[in-house]
């Protein structure tokens, strides 16, 4: 598996680093232009166009996983259901995310649509239903949720995934930096505890990221744009339900609970600073969807830490963290 893993990482690199000038041209000449405002940072126009190498690099790497599968070389009877559901939820989140670049969509609009497509990850049976508390050493190792409250939970889960991503993609690099190293890190999680098409995908991911960071490092020359941090949102909100998904032995029986915690630590720093925000917003009396200059990077840079400063120090806030949450499950 490490040989697959490996190429797979490579080719999503070598793919997405080769789209993205040619997408940088496109984009120019058909002006999909992100232009800077009073609250954005950056103050350069910039194609926002990116997020198609993502999709490019994944469509790729699914032929070749089928290739893989059909010639034994990966054995999982599920594969077939979990690349097509693949499939469906990649190219969903990314044309929503690229129909905003496009022709901004309201907010309201788009959170409907992340809703409606967080409930058919949920219909097709990738759910919260147990959460495993057993690193608490509590009498009880998880707790179980009702249909309804699976339903909201993973909702809830993979929407605000999504929308943190979304939401740290506010300076050159970032979001490609810390989705680079956070995918990695649960790949290598998920291959470890034998859930290989999941850590295979998300290794992808990771390569697709750092291949596209060579064009997005400071100062930028590519942006992701909503279609990209949406393909990586939903992507990482899913597959940490499927993949991070686990027995525990309980009673004698065996019962699939998810390491919500592990994953709240992979994804802290988006995370927080997507709660921060809502929390600030809300305590003014503003919308959650209200933009403003409180994220985490804003608030770095006005403390005096240049524009790449700040990408470096959260990207290797990042690591640590990632770090320390692999030491708690090796």
């Amino acid at each position: 598996m490490f040989f697959v893993s490996f190429i797979l990482f490579l080719i999503n690199f070598f793919i997405t680093s080769s789209l993205s000038p040619i997408l940088q041209k496109i984009g120019s000449k058909l002006d999909l232009i992100d232009r800077p405002d009073n609250r954005k940072i950056n103050k350069r126009s910039l194609v926002r166009v990116g997020g198609i190498s993502f999709i490019a690099s994944f469509i790729i790497s699914y032929i070749i996983l089928v290739f893989f599968t059909k010639y034994n070389l990966i054995i999982n009877n599920e594969y077939k259901n979990f690349f097509t559901i693949s499939i469906i939820i990649s190219l969903s989140s990314f044309l929503l995310g690229f129909a905003d670049d496009l022709k901004s969509l309201s907010p309201i609009f788009r959170l409907f649509m992340q809703i409606i497509i967080s409930a058919f990850v949920w219909i097709c049976g990738i759910q919260i239903n147990n959460i495993d508390i057993s690193f608490l050493r509590l009498d009880i190792e998880f707790i179980q949720v009702s249909s309804l409250i699976s339903f909201f939970l993973t909702i809830i889960w993979i929407t605000g995934i999504t929308n943190a991503i979304n939401w740290i993609d506010g300076l050159d690099g970032l979001a490609s930096s810390l989705v680079g190293v956070s995918s990695l890190s649960l790949g290598v999680l998920f291959m470890r505890e034998g859930n290989i098409q999941e850590g295979l995908v998300l290794i992808g991911i990771s390569g697709s990221c750092l291949g596209f960071l060579i064009f997005n490092r400071y100062p930028a020359k590519l942006i992701m744009g909503d279609g990209g941090s949406y393909f990586l949102g939903f992507n990482l909100g899913y597959l940490s339900i499927l993949g991070g998904s686990s027995y525990l032995v309980y009673d004698s029986i065996n019962v699939y609970t998810q390491k919500l915690h592990i994953f709240i630590l992979i994804f802290l720093i988006p995370l927080f600073d997507m709660t921060y925000v809502i929390l600030v917003r809300l305590s003014k009396g503003l919308s959650p969807f209200y933009p403003d200059n409180n994220h985490i990077h804003h608030r770095l840079m006005n403390i005096g830490l240049t524009h790449d400063k700040v990408v470096k120090f959260l990207t290797v806030a990042n690591i640590v963290i990632c770090i320390f949450s692999l030491i708690i499950l090796f």
